[in-house]
């Protein structure tokens, strides 16, 4: 075995990771498409921008599921991706700093418990400049087996960073709302 064939080996699993998790989704791109059968060409032909938001958001899932081991490592993957001077905004209207917000991701390893599934759907890169990169999307969230989950909406803000996975960084996060959605209304 090579140096080399360990990091090779990681994207592979990071892709297919990736490849599960879009088969879950419904992207506004793929208006007609079955999610149940895209592909690696369909995660192929994203841009960086949106294949940034599915994987860190399958990041946070394993996260706050506990499915990924609790390790510094697992934690960095996370804490790389946003920026010095991240800030967020939870519909509950709280403001996090980069810091007070790793520190409460830190300890929250596990706490929505293995089945817990966070989903995007309706992705939209909004602006992209050669620096900056604007998204909304909504993040449909299941906790422990219930059948209606509770809907956040997103706006986001990306910079371009050579240096950082998918060559972008986090620098603000916005939830401008959060329905609960019901089993009936599923069906309406």
């Amino acid at each position: 075995m090579t140096k080399t064939e360990p990091a090779a080996m990681s994207k592979a699993v990071t892709s297919n990771k990736i490849v599960t998790s879009l088969k879950k989704l419904r992207l506004l791109r793929y208006p007609s498409a079955n999610h149940n059968q895209m592909e690696e060409d369909d995660f192929a032909n994203l841009s960086f921008v949106e294949r940034e938001v599915l994987e860190f958001n399958l990041d946070m899932q394993q996260w706050l599921a506990g499915t990924v081991e609790r390790s510094p490592d697992n934690f960095t993957v996370i804490s790389s991706q946003l920026a010095t001077g991240f800030g967020a905004i939870t519909s509950s209207g709280r403001h996090w700093r980069r810091d007070s917000m790793l520190t409460q991701l830190e300890q929250a390893w596990g706490v929505r418990g293995t089945e817990f599934v966070s989903t995007i759907l309706e992705l939209r890169v909004i602006v992209q400049t050669a620096v900056l990169a604007a998204v909304s999307y909504e993040i449909h969230e299941v906790n422990n087996g219930t059948k209606a989950p509770v809907v956040k909406f997103v706006t986001a803000i990306l910079a371009l960073n050579s240096r950082n996975r998918n060559n972008i960084e986090w620098l603000h996060y916005h939830e401008g709302g959060v329905v609960q959605t019901s089993p009936a209304a599923k069906g309406e």
